[in-house]
């Protein structure tokens, strides 16, 4: 509208202001119009609705009409607040505009219920997400929870550590029997927390043999096992242990089990444990029932028991059957039949059968036929064969023209190796000590007397001396040639050689074994070996035998002229040692003579009867050291006894074994002593009821204290020993006068391994 059409007057002022107004209005920003608040937006509305001259009345009914749409609009915000409040209602959630600006053409109440609507599913949504308290959170970490546990935990252990001590306390009655070949049943009290060497300790009491043995010198069998000292009966009870014939965890006592019924079948009832002497067991492990027992091995499944009597039926069936062995054996394991009072013996049927000779033209599964060559065509082409081992030693040891000393149980210890030496022995063996024994064991020297010591913690179980190295073979019992090989090798520092039992006279019968043993310690050790046999109960047997000895390189061979079922008392066989010396001779390798030796009193009888160059001394040994002596023997009590108690407290050997060595000393009669037999007998008395070493050195007067002089005369003997031909001094001592002889007869009774493998000594 142009100025010209104006009107004229104040209504024209009116009409330009309003147009000026309005052309303002034009050119401002409206963007931000549409981010101001409610109240804002009420304004301007009004301002929008009253452009241009109104009156009042309409100002203010377009004012009533614009407060009225906004309370309207506030009264529905609320209804659908208290409706979202019952209901969440799902929205969709308005899309986000893409550009910096929003739509014009959007109204401000679909702004307003846009961002109602927003903030509800906002509400809603953290509604959903609340925890659940009925999810498991056991496994998730909690401190709280952790300690509780531990709490209880430990609770709960010391609550069975109580239990297993009350346990332990418990009394348990024991029935055993003292085994010297027959039982002596007897029982003692124990708890079952004792261990097995305070249960022998207790036996040693009951009986009187036996109080004069120590703990360490017993063992305790149980179901055919050797039970180890340090094992307790709780050990065993709770473990439910088990042995080759029944349980070791029950011990009152039932018939054998072995004896009714089903001898295949392993019962629950238990068997009275033997207590035997280590001595005992040493001399008579070869033949039942000490060839069954082994030491316990938690480790090993020993299975059911395979009675005598089962393999009595096997070998039965086997004779009166034409099926193949191995079909028999494989059935062995199936229940025999065995005989009851209620039904015939089953071996009836089998007694009219004579044994089938066997079928010599047969063929066997090979094609090949018998080996029919004798037992001395062997032999020679053992020795046609060349040695196995050809070995050089730093020290070689000399094993010819010497009298030595036996391997003795509880005799060979350190006081009376060390006496032999003084007194002439060109050897000495050492008692024989299991592999696993050994193995293991820590060494100590005492730096004041130099006496080395191997334990474990309880006793000694070897002690040796530096002065008696170079003469010293330490003997090893053993049936397994990488155990013989540790046990070797556990010592060797200190010794100059191994000897190896075999676990007595046993592996005569498994020459293959006894070769392995061999085999093994001449390739692993660096000291020269030896073997000590007895004889098999046929000559052509033992020249076999002897001949796959000696071909392995050994340095020398010691026999033991009696097999292993003859007793010490009776007669050694030299009469057959002649062919094995002639054996030894065509390889190089010296033989030595054992049994029946009483030194110098039948020294040239042994070797012109066997041919021998050296001969082995056991029990001579054992009632005077001083056999050895080219000039004889001397008194035992004015001079072997003083000196073996100065040793013995020098050394601190144990009073058990030292007492044990006294009681083997028989007084010396004339013409070696001048003391009468009621002297002898009083020496003797004191002796046995003495209880310490001080007390027998008070009851026959000798005085102690002299240990370390008594250890530097041996010494200084050593450093002087020439070792020559010691029967050449011998018949020197002889020319000039200088010998005095005590007869001396053979005894009933000797404590010796029936053939030992032995490292020999290096010489000085």
């Amino acid at each position: 509208m142009s100025n010209a059409q104006l009107p004229d007057g104040p209504s024209k002022h009116v009409v330009l202001a309003k147009q000026r107004e309005r052309e303002a209005d034009s050119q401002k920003d409206h963007t931000a119009a549409r981010f101001i608040g409610m109240s804002e937006n009420l304004d301007e509305r009004l301002k929008k609705s009253t452009v241009g001259l109104v009156t009042l009345s309409d100002f203010q009914k377009t004012k009533e009409d614009l407060e009225e749409q906004q309370r309207q609009l506030a009264a529905q915000t609320k209804a659908k607040q208290s409706a979202l409040a019952g209901k969440v209602k799902k929205g969709k959630r308005k899309e986000k505009s893409k550009l910096s600006f929003a739509d014009d053409e959007e109204g401000e109440d679909g702004g307003q219920e846009g961002s109602l609507v927003l903030e509800e599913e906002t509400r809603a949504k953290k509604a959903r997400l609340s925890k659940n308290p009925d999810v498991d959170t056991s496994f998730l970490p909690d401190r709280k929870r952790e300690e509780l546990e531990r709490v209880e935990r430990e609770t709960l252990r010391k609550e069975w550590l109580a239990e297993q001590e009350r346990i332990k306390a418990e009394t348990i009655e024991i029935t055993y029997s003292f085994w010297d070949g027959s039982g002596h049943r007897k029982s003692v009290e124990c708890k079952k927390g004792d261990d097995i060497a305070a249960f022998l300790g207790k036996c040693r009491m009951q009986f009187p043999e036996l109080r004069g043995t120590s703990v360490e010198n017993l063992m305790y069998i149980k179901e055919d096992l050797i039970v180890p000292h340090h094992y307790t009966f709780y050990d065993f009870i709770i473990n439910k242990a088990r042995g080759k014939s029944g349980p070791l965890f029950n011990f009152d006592v039932h018939d054998d089990v072995r004896m009714v019924n089903d001898a295949s079948v392993e019962k629950d009832e238990s068997h009275a444990g033997k207590v035997v002497e280590r001595s005992w067991y040493n001399r008579f492990k070869h033949i039942f029932p000490a060839s069954r027992w082994e030491v316990y091995d938690p480790d090993k499944d020993y299975g059911a028991y395979v009675g005598l009597l089962s393999v009595a039926l096997l070998f039965t069936r086997l004779m009166a059957s034409s099926v193949s062995p191995d079909v028999l054996i494989a059935s062995a394991a199936l229940p025999m039949p065995v005989s009851t009072t209620r039904s015939a013996s089953p071996l009836e049927e089998t007694r009219p059968v004579k044994r089938a000779k066997p079928d010599v033209d047969a063929a066997d599964t090979d094609g090949e036929a018998p080996d029919s060559r004798t037992e001395t065509e062997m032999v020679e082409e053992q020795m046609k064969l060349p040695l196995e081992f050809t070995k050089t030693y730093s020290k070689e040891l000399d094993y010819r023209k010497k009298l030595v000393l036996a391997p003795m149980v509880r005799t060979g210890t350190l006081p009376t190796r060390l006496l032999s030496l003084y007194y002439g022995a060109g050897l000495v063996w050492s008692p024989e000590i299991v592999d696993r024994a050994i193995i293991g064991a820590e060494r100590v020297v005492d730096p004041k007397t130099g006496v080395i010591i191997y334990h474990k913690g309880q006793g000694p179980i070897f002690t040796t001396h530096p002065m008696e190295k170079p003469y010293l073979i330490f003997q090893i019992g053993s049936s397994d040639p990488e155990l013989a090989v540790k046990a070797a090798q556990t010592v060797q520092q200190d010794v100059s050689g191994m000897t190896h039992a075999g676990m007595g006279a046993a592996l005569l019968s498994t020459p293959d074994i006894l070769l392995g043993i061999l085999r093994a310690l001449l390739e692993s050790i660096p000291l020269p070996i030896s073997c000590k046999i007895r004889m098999l109960p046929t000559q052509p047997s033992t020249l076999f035998l002897a001949s796959r000895i000696l071909r392995t390189g050994i340095r020398n061979l010691t026999v033991h002229c009696r097999t292993r079922d003859m007793r010490s008392g009776e007669r050694a066989m030299w009469e057959r040692l002649g062919d094995i010396v002639a054996l030894g001779e065509r390889r190089g390798i010296s033989v030595i003579c054992n049994g029946d030796g009483d030194g110098w009193s039948n020294w040239e009888k042994i070797r012109n009867e066997t041919g021998a160059e050296s001969v082995m001394l056991a029990r001579s040994a054992e009632r005077n050291p001083s056999v050895f002596q080219p000039a004889g023997p001397v008194c035992t009590v004015t001079e072997i006894i003083p000196r073996l108690l100065n040793i013995a407290q020098y050394t601190d050997n144990p009073w058990g074994n030292t007492k044990f060595l006294l009681m083997q000393f028989k007084p010396s009669a004339p013409p070696i002593s001048s003391m009468t037999k009621a002297q002898r007998r009083e020496a003797q008395e004191s002796v046995s009821r003495s209880k310490s070493l001080v007390e027998v050195a008070e009851k026959l007067r000798i005085d102690l204290g002299r240990g370390e002089s008594v250890m530097r005369e041996i010494e200084a003997r050593l450093h002087e020993r020439s070792d020559g031909d010691v029967w050449k001094e011998r018949k020197e001592a002889e020319d000039k006068g200088e010998v005095l002889d005590e007869p001396i007869a053979a005894e009933d009774k000797a404590e010796e391994d029936g053939w030992e493998v032995g490292v020999g000594p290096a010489s000085a």
